[in-house]
Parts: C-alpha cells; sequence; structure tokens
C-alpha cells in the first residue's frame, strides 16, 4: 500500500465479529507497524520492519509502545476534541480503562499485533513494485 494509515482497512472487519479474539488495538498497529521503520529513519528505506525477524524484534516491541502511549496520553485528549457528534459517540471508549495485565492479555496482543503485520505484507504484496501478486499478475504492473 503506497500510504501506511490504509493498512488498517483490511483488519477493520476482525473488531466487529472476532473483538474477543482480538486486541483490536495491536491489529491496528501491527497493519502499520512494518512502515514505521520509515518514520524513524526518515526515509523509505526499509530494511528490517517487513520481515520475520522485523515482526518481533521490532516491529512488536513498538507495538506495545505506541498502544501504552495511546491509550494512556493520546485517547482521551482525541476523542474529547473530536467533532460533534463523533466525541459524544466515543465516549465511553476514552473512559473505558485500557490494561494488559496477565499473559494471556499478553499473547492476545502479540498474536494480534503480528496478524496485523501479516495482512500490511500481505497488502504490500499486491501494490509494491517487487510484490509477488504485482509479479504474478501482469495487470497489477500495469497500474
Amino acid at each position: 500500500m503506497p500510504f501506511t494509515f490504509s493498512h488498517p482497512a483490511i483488519v477493520l472487519p476482525l473488531e466487529e465479529k472476532w473483538n474477543k479474539y482480538f486486541n483490536f488495538t495491536a491489529l491496528i498497529l501491527g497493519s502499520m507497524s512494518p512502515d514505521f521503520e520509515y518514520f524513524i529513519r526518515f526515509k523509505a528505506m526499509a530494511t528490517i520492519g517487513h520481515g520475520l525477524i522485523g515482526f518481533f524484534l521490532y516491529n512488536l516491541p513498538l507495538c506495545f509502545i505506541l498502544a501504552y502511549l495511546f491509550h494512556r496520553i493520546i485517547k482521551k485528549p482525541l476523542i474529547a476534541h473530536g467533532p460533534k457528534p463523533i466525541d459524544s459517540w466515543y465516549y465511553n471508549t476514552a473512559l473505558k480503562p485500557w490494561r494488559i495485565n496477565s499473559l494471556a492479555q499478553v499473547l492476545v496482543f502479540s498474536y494480534s499485533a503480528i496478524i496485523g503485520m501479516i495482512t500490511h505484507v500481505f497488502w504490500d504484496s499486491f501494490t509494491h513494485k517487487g510484490g509477488k501478486f504485482v509479479i504474478l499478475f501482469e495487470g497489477l504492473r500495469k497500474i
């Protein structure tokens, strides 16, 4: 995907139907995390973020850190200062505490983030010049 913030589109349906099996924050962050390397380096050069080793050594810890920062610092002001009526729709979400305080929750967060990362690489395989599906299907090379 040419735009990092379009990656969560593939994981959005999981929240509604299977939300007790996944951590939605982790799915969203995981789906964007392989590209975080670009923002940290200030250039579009991937060295680790899109590979399996990078999933565990780079992206997953970053997902934990960003999830914590989002829920502790960003979530309440973001919702409170959102346009009306969105601010009132999500008011209860802003007040809802977010914790990871058991091994089970750590595992759910971790596999949710990894699934998000896999979907990221899957989307990229359709849109990037060297992507597997771009190579397989000539029509994708012309877009």
